[in-house]
């Protein structure tokens, strides 16, 4: 086995050689006396030992500051895979998993001499003579691959966890693997091994505080090439292998559970192994037939051992699984991770490639050797190249695969059988405790005493093995577990149950083993955590108490390197602080540590001087080596402290430009930035157990009275001088430059080189620095930690110490984060004490604007009941005495706290409404007006002065909608340039304390969105400026809509009528309004045109479309043009088509039309351009007016109807209704009707009232006209021809055709028919009355005596129908019929009628006859019918029923 000095690769690590020694000499838990001796002496005697020390507190900050590098290094490659080689040298022992190799194709280096005899030769192997002497060396092979392709690494590995049961799995578990030589039957090999190994190959170690260096598990590499070679050579060794794996474990487990008092320490076996078998694919020649000969003797040789030997493991195998069972704590875990049923399966991918021999070979291995795990790697021997395992076959891959795969399960299965055997020793070692720690005698027998230091190692051991699985949360779990049976931890201070006097024996024996010169060595080894140099120390220690503090450091340490794989940062700091305190409160006591003699007072203080120094020394390196990890503590802290001021110049107090792109360029991971805030908490709770010690320190040493004690337990001088009144001074300079305030980002890598005790008691001064550098960090860390108002509380005493130093400037800056937690925290009172404290000192640093924007602060609306009346008028008085120098003329005052604004607008005639304005996340309250309107903008300022000031000028800024969203997006403040109006008031005004109402009237000119920006107020040199965009209320803005127009305009006449040529007349009244220019526009619809102003209608130019410009006109001006226009005549068929397109199309016919539009530029009656030059570039208003006149769609006049009635024998009555279509009212001056076939009478003309009578539109005109037959010809359309008047006397003629179409028809009809056919009836009624619903019976009889016939026809068929309105009677029976007129004249018809309402009934059913025949030019009939008079219909009175009861089941 290797020796662990060449492991671990530490700087640190430079002691003698026997310091990096191996330990695997001590094979008892204390050794031989001899042996501590000479490690005693060699450490005693070294001259140069004390110089090749290390110091101890450089060595903890380079362990640390290691550590957190390489969390930060994980984090920042975190995803990002790197393969690099697996190099066990780089490693520490605790690191990996080893794991045995047997290969017997690889020669030993006995063997390697060409000269021997012996020397392995396997079958089908040849050299270059012909003999077979050629090594295999598969195991080279193996790991060659392992570590190129796999870095010697298995991943996800499966296991079942030992405490819970839970099922998990191992990311990533490094292996080691060690080759364990065989010779087969060389006189080399050890007797003692039945298959001839090397002695100690694979033994594990005795001593169970070293079971941690042995193997997990076996790979035993078989090669074969066929089946007699298996059964003569391969399965005789395996055989005699596996026996002696299984009988020491199983021997191991037997003497681990034992307890009778000869136990002894059992050893560490691993029964867990694996069989790569690996077909040799060569031809057998007869070296091959020699060598199975001679492996046949060999055979008859072991036979006998390894029959005995099975046996043997078989017993002793049986025998520990029932005692384990029943005693261990991992009973409930008794099945392993995979059953052994497992290995007895051929893998379903690699095997069914292989050839029948090496399957039947497969299968023996399985079915001979069924505890192993079974796997075959046919690939192996093949050429090994560059290429990586999965590139180069997919046999290959699934083999290596299957390997890995239980490989991992063979590590963890032999993992738990250790874990089983170090609960046992465990328990074992512990029953001393258990049996009250008592020495052994007569009255307690032969038990043996609990040894604390084995117990130690032993359970470290375990945590080892932890640590090799990948499993540092459970290693650490061991180490916790270990300090708890410390005595200092525990309680108990003493090993045994001793007197007084036992003790002091026992500690000055203990004493004269140890020696300072040993115990600075061990604490070195325990600060670097190193393991094997720490242990050894250990081993010679016979009492664990008196190296308890030495202890202590070491498990810190060890913990700490968990921590570091756990990637566990904030718990590391966590633990450093706690174990600051204990360590701390032993060395003061002088506790875990020898003391050979009785303290003086001298000491005494001198040891608790040294504890101080320590612990303040230990919080400075934990602090220096976590800035490793940091990432915001790197940054410049400069802004987080001092971001608050308002109306500060640039790089005021420490700013720099650098520090802001540093800030801007830091963009962190969430979840970085909340480990690192829950670090920066524990470094500040560190820090602040630090700034303690260097307190005590202060208090303890005598050269002065400790200063910041004095600073802390008094009341400032400052304030116990006169407040004289502020007068100007120039910028005042730093007394002394602390570069530790607020450390900038260069802070981290100077504070590693800084000593914090160097030189800090030659003076007060000093003593002061160093305290203020330790202070600032302090705050600074929890400020970071967002622990504000803790940093606070130092940074108030820091302030305090810097006025007290008269340090003004650095006091200013330390107080400037505090003004700023107290106003966002709520603090009212200690925000205005804090703020007056900041007064004091920047009244002092002749820094005006600083000063300025302190006062503004020192009052507002929580401060108001907070402040003394004296304090604010002393403020007040130098607030006024500030606000006049010169200087503050050049600053742009923002939002003040000692005044507040409050803006309204009055109600105005559009109302109001809101909006979310997205830009700047506010909402916004608009008022709408008019131009011209007078706004009213009401103001309330409220004070909070002490005393009334006297503003210079109050004013508000009213910025266009447009411009304001500009300033914004580039973050530009409002200026006065800006402004479209600045609105102010007229006189100065006071401002008394309290509430001030300022009225402020304003009559926009134009149109527009305006925003009330910003409010501005003079006072002397100052002016304060209230952006609405800043303040918590919704923006306020006026929306100025234009006036409405005045202007008229009229076009006469009201309509055109087609086919005339009509002048058209525009009068454009400019009302209130201020004309500044205009156009006047005629567009002509279809069937229209027009002639220019001025043109002679007569010439013909008649254009569609022309415009003119209007002449600009003050207020009442009038302007008016004429023109002429003419229209196309609508003729008869353009009226049908038009009556066709109205009533039945899907769009209307056009309509002719002379639209007139008048666009102006106007301004509002209030506009006055001498008033303000600034008015003059106000655009103007625009306005639209539009009139128009149609062309009658119809004409003047229409007929509506024209019906003709028969007056006498030969005269006809014609009558005809004219409906008037023209807005304004018409007269008839003349008419004259022409009617073909009829004239008109002598004094027919019925309407001579008429002529002259208005007729207005909608009205209809009835004319009445006498006419007879002429004998002329009937050719020709009727028609009425009139002559319109309207008021202005001019007339217009129009034709009127008139409708006579059925006339004619009749004429013609009565000139076929020479006379008519009538037909007499009489209805009768049986009853004269009846009930509602109660049938009636009808007689009808029929005359057709009279029915006419034409010459043609033979027979007279009549069809009679009753017809009858439901609402009065429903009739049934013969109600129609067919009436045989040819023989019989007169018939008698019944029917039943039923009335269906009461009352009285005077309406009767109906009879309607015509002939039978189809033409329409029959004859027309004529019936009379005669009815009843009347019938009386009764409803119902009263009805009789008969009531029975009904089953209601």
């Amino acid at each position: 086995m290797e020796s662990e000095s060449n492991v671990r690769d530490d700087p640190l690590n430079t002691h003698d050689s026997e310091l990096q020694g191996s330990s695997s000499g001590f094979e008892d838990s204390t050794g031989t006396k001899s042996e501590i001796n000479e490690l005693k002496n060699a450490t005693l005697n070294d001259k140069n030992e004390e110089s090749k020390t290390i110091d101890n507190s450089k060595a903890l900050r380079k362990f640390l500051a290691s550590g957190f590098k390489a969390m930060k290094e994980a984090r920042s490659v975190k995803g990002k895979q790197h393969k690099k080689s697996f190099d066990v040298s780089n490693l520490s022992p605790q690191s990996y998993a080893t794991v045995n190799f047997i290969d017997p194709s690889t020669p030993s280096d006995e063997t390697e001499d060409s000269s021997s005899p012996q020397k392995f030769s396997f079958l089908g192997s040849k050299g270059p003579s012909g003999e077979a002497n050629v090594a295999l060396d598969l195991y080279e092979k193996l790991t060659r691959i392992f570590e190129r392709d796999y870095q010697s690494t298995l991943r996800s590995v499966p296991y079942e966890h030992l405490r819970t049961g839970a099922a998990g799995s191992i990311e990533r578990l490094p292996i080691k693997t060690i080759l364990s030589q065989s010779h087969g039957t060389s006189a080399s090999g050890d007797g003692g091994i039945p298959w001839g190994g090397t002695p100690g190959s694979f033994a594990s170690v005795s001593d169970p505080a070293e079971w941690h260096n042995g193997s997990y598990c076996h790979v035993y590499i078989a090669a074969c090439e066929t089946v007699d070679q298996y059964r003569s050579k391969v399965r005789p060794t395996l055989q005699a292998f596996i026996s002696q794996i299984e009988g020491s474990a199983a021997l191991s487990s037997s003497r681990s559970i034992s307890q009778n008092k000869n136990a002894q320490s059992s050893s560490n076996y691993s029964a867990h192994y694996v069989i790569v078998y690996v077909p040799i694919r060569e031809g057998k020649d007869a070296d091959a037939v020699s060598a199975e000969k001679d492996s046949k003797e060999g055979i008859n040789r072991l036979g006998g051992a390894i029959a005995s030997s099975v046996a043997k493991v078989r017993r002793a195998a049986a025998a520990a699984n029932r005692e384990i069972s029943s005693d261990s704590f991992h009973s409930t875990d008794s099945g392993e991770l995979e059953s052994d049923d497992f290995s007895a399966i051929p893998p379903p991918g690699p095997i069914t490639h292989s050839s029948k021999t090496e399957k039947e070979i497969f299968k023996k291995f399985t079915s001979d050797f069924p505890n192993g795990k079974i796997c075959i790697l046919s690939t192996l021997m093949d050429s090994i190249d560059d290429s990586s395992v999965a590139s180069t076959s997919p046999l290959k891959n699934q083999e290596w695969n299957g390997f890995l795969h239980m490989l991992g399960a063979a590590v963890v299965n032999g993992f738990r059988d250790r874990c089983r055997r170090y609960d046992a020793e465990l328990r074992r070692l512990d029953a001393a405790r258990a049996n009250g720690n008592k020495k052994p005698g007569k009255n307690t027998g032969s038990k043996a005493m609990f040894d604390l230091g084995h117990f130690f190692l032993v359970k470290e051991s375990l945590a080892f093995t932890f640590e090799q699985m990948q499993l540092p949360a459970e290693a650490l779990l061991q180490y916790e577990e270990l300090r708890m049976f410390l005595p200092q931890t525990s309680g108990d201070d003493s090993p045994v149950r001793e007197t007084e006097e036992e003790k002091k024996k026992r500690i000055r024996k203990a004493a004269k083993r140890q020696s300072d010169d040993f115990d600075d060595v061990a604490t070195t080894l325990a600060i670097t955590g190193d393991t094997i140099g720490f242990r050894k120390r250990l081993r010679s220690v016979t009492d664990i108490g008196i190296v308890e503090q030495t202890v202590l450091q070491y498990l810190y340490s060890r913990e700490s390197s968990l921590l570091f794989q756990m990637k566990a940062p904030v718990e590391l700091l966590h633990r450093s602080y706690l174990f600051v305190q204990i360590m701390y409160k032993m060395k003061a006591s002088g506790l875990g540590i020898i003391e050979t003699k009785t303290l003086t007072d001298e000491e005494k203080v001198q040891r608790k001087v040294d504890a101080e120094h320590w612990a303040l020394n230990f919080c400075w390196d934990v602090k220096c080596a976590s800035d490793k990890y940091f990432t915001m503590l790197q940054l410049s802290e400069e802004q987080r402290v001092h971001g608050f001021s308002l109306g500060r110049p640039d790089n005021e107090d420490g700013y720099s430009d650098e520090d802001d792109e540093e800030a801007e360029n830091c963009h962190t991971d969430p979840k970085i930035e909340a480990i690192e805030k829950r670090m920066a908490t524990k470094v500040g709770e560190l820090l602040e157990f630090a700034r303690l010690r260097y307190l005590c320190l202060g208090d303890i040493q005598d050269s002065f009275d400790n200063p910041i004690r004095h600073v802390s337990n008094n009341v400032p001088s400052d304030l116990m001088k006169e407040w004289k009144p502020w007068v100007a001074e120039e910028d005042g300079s730093e007394i002394e430059k602390m570069e530790n305030i607020s450390p900038k980002s260069k802070l981290a890598a100077a504070s590693e080189k800084i000593n914090l005790l160097d030189g800090v008691f030659v003076s007060e001064f000093a003593y002061e620095t160093r305290y203020l550098q330790i202070a600032g960090i302090v705050a600074r860390c929890n400020r970071l930690a967002g622990r504000r108002r803790l940093a606070s509380r130092f940074q108030t005493q820091m302030a305090e110490i810097y006025t007290y130093r008269g340090d003004y400037n650095a006091a200013t800056k330390a107080l400037l984060p505090i003004v700023d937690v107290c106003a966002t925290d709520g603090w009212d009172r200690c925000h205005f004490w804090h703020l007056f404290r900041l007064a004091c000192c920047q009244r002092k640093t002749g820094k005006i604007p600083a000063y300025l924007n302190t006062l503004t602060l020192c009052f507002g609306s929580h401060l108001e009941g907070m402040a003394p009346r004296a304090a604010a008028e002393a403020l007040q008085r130098d607030f006024e005495a500030v606000i006049s120098h010169p200087q503050v003329s050049q600053l742009r005052l923002g939002i003040s706290s000692f005044l507040e604004t409050d803006l309204t607008i009055e109600q105005t005639s559009g109302g109001k409404s809101s909006m979310l304005l997205n830009f700047v996340r506010k909402k916004l309250l608009k008022s709408f007006c008019k131009v011209g309107e007078s706004v009213k903008i009401k103001l309330t300022v409220r004070s909070y002065l002490p005393n009334a000031i006297s503003a210079a000028k109050i004013s508000i800024l009213l910025v266009s909608f447009a411009k304001y969203e500009e300033l914004f997006h580039n973050r530009e403040l409002v200026s006065v340039d800006d402004a479209f109006a600045n609105i102010q008031l007229d006189s100065s005004p006071t401002i008394e304390p309290g509430d001030n109402t300022y009225e402020f009237k304003w009559t926009p000119m134009s149109t527009g969105t305006f925003t009330l920006s910003t409010v501005q107020m003079k006072w002397n040199q100052g002016c304060f400026h209230y952006d609405s965009a800043v303040l918590r209320k919704p923006l306020l803005a006026i929306d100025v809509l234009p006036s409405d127009p005045t202007q008229t305009i009229e076009l006469n006449p009201l309509f055109l009528i087609p086919g005339h040529v009509q002048e058209v007349r525009i009068t454009f009244n400019a009302g209130s309004d201020i004309i500044k220019e205009g156009t006047v526009e005629f567009v002509c619809s279809d069937g229209l045109q027009v002639v220019p102003p001025g043109t002679d209608p007569a010439k013909g130019q008649w254009i569609e479309t022309f415009s003119i410009d209007l002449p600009p006109c003050d207020a009442d001006g009038i302007s008016v043009l004429s023109t002429s226009v003419r229209s196309r005549l609508i003729e008869p068929a353009d009226q049908k088509v038009m009556h066709l397109m109205n009533n039945g199309s899907s769009s209307p016919a056009n309509v002719q039309a002379l639209q007139a539009r008048v666009v102006t530029s106007y301004r509002h009656k209030s506009y006055s351009a001498s008033n303000d030059p600034n008015l003059n570039e106000i655009p103007c208003m625009k306005s639209t007016l539009e009139a128009m006149v149609t062309t009658l769609d119809k004409p003047a006049f229409t007929v509506d109807e024209c019906r003709t009635y028969k007056c006498a024998e030969d005269k006809l009555l014609v009558t005809i209704l004219l409906h008037c279509n023209t807005p304004v009212p018409f007269s008839i001056k003349e008419w004259a009707m022409e009617i073909p076939g009829l004239e008109v009478v002598l004094d027919g003309d019925m309407n001579q009232e008429l002529f002259g009578y208005p007729i207005s539109e909608g009205e209809q005109l009835s004319l009445a006209f006498t006419c007879s037959s002429t004998t002329g010809k009937e050719e020709g359309d009727p028609f009425l021809k009139i002559v319109l008047q309207d008021e202005f006397g001019k007339t217009f003629n129009q034709v009127l055709p008139l409708d006579l179409y059925f006339f004619y028809d009749q004429m013609r009809k009565d000139k076929e028919f020479a006379g008519a056919s009538n037909i007499d009836a009489e209805l009768t009624c049986g009853d004269s009355e009846g009930l509602v619903g109660a049938p009636v019976t009808f007689n009808l009889k029929i005359d057709a005596t009279n029915v006419l016939t034409r010459k043609d026809e033979t027979k007279i068929l009549l069809l009679y129908q009753l017809i009858s309105d439901d609402t009065d009677w429903i009739i049934g029976g013969q109600a129609m019929g067919i009436l045989d007129c040819s023989s019989k004249k007169k018939y008698d018809i019944e029917f039943v009628g039923i009335p269906t309402c009461p009352g009285i009934v005077k309406l009767f059913p109906t009879l309607s006859i015509q002939y039978g025949t189809s033409e329409d030019d029959s004859a027309p009939i004529t019936v009379h019918l005669r009815n009843p008079d009347f019938f009386t219909s009764l409803s119902f009175v009263n009805h009789m029923a008969l009531a029975c009861p009904v089953d209601l089941e």
